[in-house]
């Protein structure tokens, strides 16, 4: 598995429903060797990182902004 498979990381929200399959895998993968990150962001939704322009509030959605950040740092990092 561990030469197979590259780094994973998951970005989930804890309302969302596909939360439970994320944990799981994430579990599996790293039970076989495989590099894991998983970040779980208290009460968002699923794909919320896509409005962290705010949902047309006018004040960001930090969570989604930190989610970006925290995405962008592993796609360097795996590079």
């Amino acid at each position: 598995w561990e030469s197979a498979v590259p780094p994973l990381h998951f970005t989930v929200g804890s309302t969302e429903t596909i939360l439970g399959d994320s944990v799981l895998l994430a579990q599996k993968a790293a039970a076989f060797g495989v590099e894991v990150s998983l970040n779980i962001f208290s009460g968002m939704w699923h794909d919320f990182p896509m409005y962290s322009e705010g949902c047309g509030s006018g004040h960001d959605l930090w969570p989604a902004s930190k989610a970006l950040i925290e995405i962008a740092k592993f796609v360097h990092m795996a590079e």
